[in-house]
């Protein structure tokens, strides 16, 4: 089991980079104190100054709040003049003077052999031997050489490989593979796709209006920055893979009924629901180009019944994926909150970058359905129905009419068994979970995790906190209430938390603690806010003294 310094801790400015401030209210897990007494946080925060002057965390980025004009600089951990997986740190900062800081510090040795026995290929290899490939290719600019936490205190040069397989589209991968001896310690895919939603098709004849651009006489669906301020482009994969494909167009500017309108129409509002929320400029906060690939379908390819947002070259280029049903009959790209869902895996993408496995990998997806669902609140009326605003997810792609069935719940998420709709057998029929006492264990298919260790299987318990901060309610395994604060408290909560306090290695408690965090510093330790956020943290099952 790797452990971390978790560096939670409130802090402000003083003649050094940081100093201790009193009075701290943090999440621990069930039966655990709060972290740190006022001396621990003393020492751990002079350490990590030091740390940094001394050259062993290098700033990798930085972007200011433009709602609570707090800034956060984000650390990467070195050992050895290399990247530590998993040690990030970040640094609070209001009016140029530290607050508070969050992140995981690891106690790596000052020298490490970083020479490493085996070449890139060889590790690809010994990669492939684990888990019965062939034929896999690295992509050259990804994959490095890294120092792997693979205990308290053994620490492994390795390399961080991001592989594809040419001969399927859908297998896409990241492992950590030791660098001396072959040993694959970790792997997962880096396709952020939501596998396991059991949603439905249904069209259902809505006007909409988008920017299109006329070329030669015809009429794409591409904004070349005329509307928005970045560059998007809508592809029709015309129910195929393989072949090129071409952008969407209509000799009239007029589209008849399909969801590669909706998908086009959907990505902009949701550009403008975080740029008039949190003042984000795209994912990137630089205007990333977005495009969107509609109607990619092949049976032999694993090309079919899915969504997902795709940060690499691999298929298309990046991009956000829609794909047309095989053994279903889901219209995926009708869906608002779908699309928000997928775009939203590239705002994480470029902030907090939640490693797609386990815990982080969950709450990767957490942050998805809590602003799919934030930006269908934003646009949409409340109500049961077609375009209007719940509490499910990928509820408006369902068919012949509209239904709840198989879709996630932040209402009551023991509603939904995601398992069961995959069609495992019943005794992996768990409910979707809404506290930590629910989480549904490690489960695997030979070698292999399932769901890259129940990334979508475990992802709600999150939006189920968003739910009682938002609307206001009881967790329905502990019963404990939560009284509303609202939608624009909620999400701005939220939003600071997951792009602003959180790194590639977060978990549950990281988390928790993020969001106390983010509601001290935008509402105050004397506000409703923050009293209710702790309420709601104690309803999934942590101790908050």
């Amino acid at each position: 089991m790797r452990k971390a310094l978790a560096l939670i801790l409130f802090l402000t400015a003083a003649s050094s980079l940081f100093a201790v401030q009193a009075g701290l209210m943090r999440a621990s897990a069930p039966g655990q104190p709060a972290t740190g007494s006022a001396k621990t946080e003393k020492f751990a925060l002079a350490y990590l100054d030091a740390e940094i002057r001394a050259g062993r965390f290098v700033l990798s980025g930085a972007q200011t709040d433009s709602l609570s004009f707090v800034e956060h600089r984000r650390y990467q951990q070195l050992a050895a003049g290399l990247p530590v997986w998993g040690g990030e740190v970040i640094v609070h900062l209001r009016n140029g003077k530290a607050e508070s800081c969050d992140g995981q510090y690891f106690l790596a040795p000052a020298s490490l052999e970083t020479t490493p026995a085996l070449t890139r290929a060889q590790a690809l290899q010994a990669f492939e031997g684990g888990i019965k490939a062939t034929g896999l290719v690295l992509d050259a600019e990804r994959t490095a050489l890294v120092v792997y936490p693979v205990s308290e205190t053994e620490f492994r040069l390795a390399y961080k490989l991001w592989a594809r397989d040419p001969g399927k589209p859908m297998f896409n991968e990241s492992a950590l593979v030791d660098a001396a001896d072959g040993t694959v310690y970790l792997h997962f895919s880096n396709i952020q796709t939501d596998l396991l939603i059991g949603v439905g098709l249904g069209q259902r004849g809505d006007t909409l209006k988008f920017p299109t651009y006329r070329y030669n006489n015809a009429y794409y669906l591409w904004d070349q920055a005329a509307v928005r301020p970045f560059t998007q482009r809508t592809f029709d994969g015309k129910h195929q893979y393989g072949a090129d494909i071409s952008i969407s167009n209509s000799a009239n500017n007029s589209w008849p009924s399909d969801n590669i309108v909706n998908i086009h129409t959907y990505v902009g509002y949701t550009y403008d629901f975080y740029f008039l929320n949190f003042g984000l400029k795209g994912p990137n906060n630089a205007n990333l180009p977005l495009t969107s690939f509609a109607h990619i379908y092949s049976v032999s390819q694993g090309l079919y019944d899915n969504a997902f947002w795709l940060s690499d070259n691999a298929l298309y280029g990046q991009g956000m994926y829609f794909l047309d049903p095989y053994n279903g009959n889901k219209d995926y790209g009708a869906a608002f909150d779908i699309v928000a869902h997928e775009l939203s895996h590239a705002v994480t993408t470029y902030h907090a970058n939640l490693t797609y496995f386990g815990e982080p990998g969950a709450l990767n997806e957490s942050f998805s359905d809590v602003m799919g669902t934030a930006a269908e609140w934003h646009f949409q009326p409340a109500g049961t129905g077609y375009n209007l605003a719940d509490w499910a997810n990928g509820e408006d792609a369902s068919p012949p009419a509209f239904t709840y069935d198989k879709c996630r719940r932040q209402d009551n998420p023991n509603l939904n068994s995601q398992l069961k709709n995959a069609g495992y057998s019943s005794a992996y029929w768990y409910p979707d979970p809404a506290h930590i006492a629910q989480k549904v264990p490690t489960l695997y298919s030979g070698t292999t995790a399932i769901d890259n260790d129940n990334v979508h299987v475990n992802c709600t318990i999150f939006p189920h906190v968003f739910y009682l901060l938002a609307h206001g309610g009881a967790n329905p395994y502990s019963n404990r209430t939560v009284a509303a604060i609202g939608f624009e408290a909620a999400k701005r909560i939220f939003y600071d938390a997951f792009v602003n306090r959180m790194t590639s290695s977060t978990n549950f408690l990281g988390a928790s603690n993020a969001l106390l965090a983010s509601a001290l510093s935008l509402y105050g330790a004397s506000s409703n806010e923050y009293a209710q956020t702790k309420e709601a943290i104690r309803a999934i099952g942590y101790t908050v003294s």
